[in-house]
């Protein structure tokens, strides 16, 4: 709560409040709710006394105008691929993984190293046997 509450307002008073008011919100939520249904309330404390609708506003500009000078060289790097379907999977889990709430204040990453890099958990043939045998996909 800290981080957005920096991002949406330099006013330390505000952050305080928004900070004590947060955690009385966590200590009394039902911790059966997933981290976003967690968050929903805190995040609306937060746009209620910043008076800060879009806290990410300017820092999701930034990262679309960046995925947007990076498009071609992507689709290049697609293109190129052997397996088109791994490699539009791999970046689209690097777009995924880019996350405003999480330690991401920048998209400045090794792109090549990451397309690389070996994933952990790779159900991809089974993803890949699925769209085989599917009619429609929804995207």
């Amino acid at each position: 709560m800290l981080r957005i509450a920096r991002v949406a307002t330099k006013d330390n008073e505000k952050i305080e409040i928004i900070l004590k008011e947060s955690a009385k919100h966590l200590s009394l939520a039902n911790l059966n709710l997933t981290p976003p249904e967690l968050a929903d309330s805190p995040y609306k404390l937060v746009y209620k006394i910043t008076g800060n609708n879009d806290p990410y506003k300017e820092i999701k500009e930034a990262h679309i105008k960046t995925a947007l000078n990076l498009y071609p060289m992507l689709k290049e790097m697609v293109k190129k691929s052997s397996d088109k379907l791994l490699e539009s999977v791999k970046i689209s889990i690097m777009g995924n993984a880019i996350d405003l709430g999480s330690t991401f204040d920048s998209i400045e990453i090794d792109l090549n190293e990451f397309l690389k890099s070996n994933f952990n958990l790779n159900d991809f043939e089974d993803l890949k046997n699925a769209v085989k045998n599917s009619r429609n996909i929804l995207l």
